[in-house]
């Protein structure tokens, strides 16, 4: 009978629980890469940024390893590449969670606002996204978006053409609203129906969605609070305390942290865990606006 050692368990335990957290964010994830295929397909451009990633982390990983190679062993050089190359994906990851955690902020916003003007404008779609784009309301973050979208949709000769318009305009927010929001947008060009209804339920689910939000950020305020301000306060701390209790000359604790192999792999390793913490509370607190 095999035993299952405590090392065995405790890996188990740990992918068991990293599944549970992030299986929907797999499964999205897995969502936008076909439907960025889709629009491959049809013509439609996929964002520059993100195809300019993969090779500037190739190349920053080839860099990184070459250099590392000279003083340390391959296994070492490998991790220290890897980390190197990781850090950039993660902060245009922050970067993107924080541009989905505003959008998400605006979505009663746009809904209610196009609502108003779709419902002054005759029902006619067109001239509420014009209403909506022209009013004073906070559309900071979605306001590129739905002018892009607008533009799309008058330009668009054909069925695909308006369905990779709005799919478009929903990968690029990133959210369920948006992704309902826009199929309602491409029935009411498509069909010409009356979405009213639609609209209308979509703003009702946001004003819930915003209820649970406030309390969950009561409850994330100090998680938030602690790695995005405490960790850094504790490194230069650190620095501080070898300094002024240990004696050390700070270019000595620079030498041995950034000149060693030892050193710059434990210092990647603290900025890889930082920031992939920051993605995941990015992601937690853009899930709250969501429905």
């Amino acid at each position: 009978m095999a035993v299952i050692t405590a090392e065995a368990m405790i890996i188990m335990l740990f992918a068991a629980g990293a599944w549970l957290i992030w299986k929907r964010a797999a499964s999205a994830v897995l969502r936008r890469v076909r439907l960025r295929r889709k629009l491959v397909r049809k013509g439609v451009r996929t964002s520059s940024r993100r195809s300019a990633m993969l090779p500037l982390c190739m190349l920053l990983f080839a860099a990184v390893f070459l250099s590392a190679f000279r003083y340390c062993s391959l296994l070492q050089s490998g991790l220290i590449a890897f980390l190197a190359a990781a850090i950039p994906i993660l902060a245009f990851a922050a970067a993107q969670e924080r541009a989905k955690r505003l959008a998400g902020t605006e979505g009663l916003s746009l809904v209610s606002e196009l609502l108003r003007q779709y419902r002054a404008g005759s029902r006619n779609i067109y001239d509420a996204m014009e209403g909506c784009l022209e009013s004073g309301a906070d559309l900071r973050a979605s306001r590129k978006q739905l002018s892009l979208l607008l533009i799309r949709l008058r330009e668009a000769g054909s069925r695909d053409a308006v369905s990779a318009a709005c799919a478009r305009f929903s990968t690029s927010i990133g959210t369920s609203w948006a992704a309902m929001l826009s199929s309602c947008l491409e029935t009411a060009v498509l069909k010409g129906v009356d979405i009213s209804e639609g609209l209308s339920d979509i703003a009702e689910q946001l004003k819930e969605s915003r209820k649970l939000l406030e309390e969950r950020k009561r409850m994330n305020s100090e998680a938030v609070r602690m790695s995005v301000f405490l960790v850094p306060a504790l490194y230069g701390g650190t620095m501080l305390i070898c300094s002024g209790f240990l004696g050390m000359e700070v270019r000595d604790i620079l030498r041995n942290q950034f000149s060693s192999a030892a050193g710059i792999t434990l210092f990647l390793i603290s900025v890889f865990l930082f920031l992939f913490n920051v993605v995941v509370l990015q992601a937690v607190e853009s899930s709250g606006r969501d429905l």
